[in-house]
Parts: C-alpha cells; structure tokens; sequence
C-alpha cells in the first residue's frame, strides 16, 4: 500500500478485524475472486484460525492485504462493496479525506499578472 493509504489501514486495524472476523471465508472468496489475494494467502490465513476463532484469520487478512501493491485500497474498497459495504464506506470517506487534505496542501495559489 502506499504510505498514505497504509495509515488510513492501520488507524482502522481493529475496525477490520472486527467486521471481518464474522465470515472470513466470505471475504478470502471476494479477494479471491478479485485477484487481490491468491491461494497462498488463503491458506496461510487459514492456519491462523485456532479454537473456531476467526479473529486471527481475519488479523492475518488484514496483514496480507497491506502487502498487496501501491493502489490495493480502491481495488479492496470496490470488492468489499457489495457484501461490506459498511467497511468500504468506512474507507472511501477515510480515501476521500486524505485526498482531499492532499490536494488543499498541493494547491498552488494563482496570482494575478501585473498587466
């Protein structure tokens, strides 16, 4: 992830883990499905659930999907959509935010010519 989106990531860390620890089968076959993750990271996420506890799993998802490349955040917001939709909005607000402040920081004020 970019470093920007990786703060946005890490700041909502417990969030994730907490919607996504309710089916986390689900959400390895969105990923899946959308090529974000492969079967590697199925199966390591799978090795960490213990006792019928999804937590780790879903720990060790939201790990792996960090490491994903520069702009896996939209592709992981546009995946979780349909069926997180309450996550993705969580984290379209949070992209939307830092572009915006982004962009305030970047603008160059015009200035009049002196004709």
């Amino acid at each position: 992830m970019k470093p920007e989106h990786l703060e946005i990531w890490t700041e909502l860390q417990e969030f994730l883990i907490n919607e996504f620890k309710n089916n986390p089968e689900e959400l390895m076959r969105i990923l899946f499905s959308q090529k974000i993750i492969d079967t590697d990271d199925k199966e390591m996420a799978r090795k960490e659930k213990r006792e019928n506890l999804n937590k780790g799993v879903a720990t060790k998802l939201v790990e792996i999907l960090c490491d994903r490349g520069d702009m896996v955040l939209p592709r992981i917001i546009k995946a979780l959509k349909p069926t997180y939709g309450k996550v993705a909005k969580r984290l379209e607000k949070q992209l939307a935010n830092l572009e915006g402040s982004n962009e305030e920081n970047c603008s160059i004020p015009v200035q009049e010519s002196g004709r």
